[in-house]
């Protein structure tokens, strides 16, 4: 199977390797500044605008069904695009606190969706480590990663990618990245040759006129 289309693209698989969505991302935001400090901005202002790759090589999420996708960011963003897309997710992560652990239960719980099986408690746990800035992502929604890509957590890809940053970022500017994805939340979609990359709040304006509703 191709490693850039899945069983179910139209297009065909001339590129074997793939640029994995959220390290384009990344590297969008860098290029769009001289200044790291900036890189949270230029994140937010990325994922506010969405893009929207073509014909390009990015990698697509694991869950591949009509209405699968990925999404990193928090329960609140979990429950929208449940609403608005009727979000199938073929495997889920989270850590949340106790009030949104009872609500997700309530909501999904009958569900049965089954735990990703990825990297992602690990990756977790040195997020915590180098941002110093558990309780507060967890008290503010928590965080919840629906797919992966080819087995690895997204968490674990963009905390890889940041890490190789030279000069290496500060712990501050890391916090600062991972509350602006947190705050916006990171939707990526594949159809057919076509890659959206942006935020839940305009995922609906975006999904609607890309005919993914």
């Amino acid at each position: 199977m191709c490693g850039k289309c899945g069983d179910k693209r139209k297009c065909t698989c001339e590129i074997i390797s793939c640029i994995n969505p959220l390290i384009y991302l990344i590297k969008e935001a860098i290029d769009t500044t001289a200044d790291s400090g900036n890189l949270a901005t230029n994140i937010t202002s990325l994922l506010d605008a969405g893009i929207i790759v073509k014909n390009g090589n990015l990698c697509c999420p694991d869950c591949t069904e009509d209405k699968g996708l990925y999404l990193l960011g928090t329960y609140s963003h979990l429950n929208t695009m449940h609403t608005l897309y009727n979000l199938q997710a073929c495997c889920i992560n989270f850590r949340l606190n106790t009030s949104d652990t009872l609500s997700y239960n309530a909501a999904f719980g009958a569900s049965d969706i089954p735990c990703c099986n990825t990297n992602f408690s690990e990756t977790i746990t040195n997020l915590f480590s180098i941002t110093t800035n558990d309780s507060t992502l967890i008290s503010s929604g928590g965080i919840v990663e629906v797919s992966s890509f080819n087995g690895v957590s997204g968490l674990s890809i963009i905390l890889d990618a940041l890490s190789r940053i030279t000069p290496a970022l500060s712990s501050t500017i890391i916090t600062n990245v991972f509350t602006a994805i947190l705050n916006s939340g990171i939707v990526i979609k594949c159809k057919d040759c076509e890659t959206y990359i942006g935020n839940v709040n305009n995922a609906s304006i975006h999904f609607s006129d890309l005919g993914y509703l």
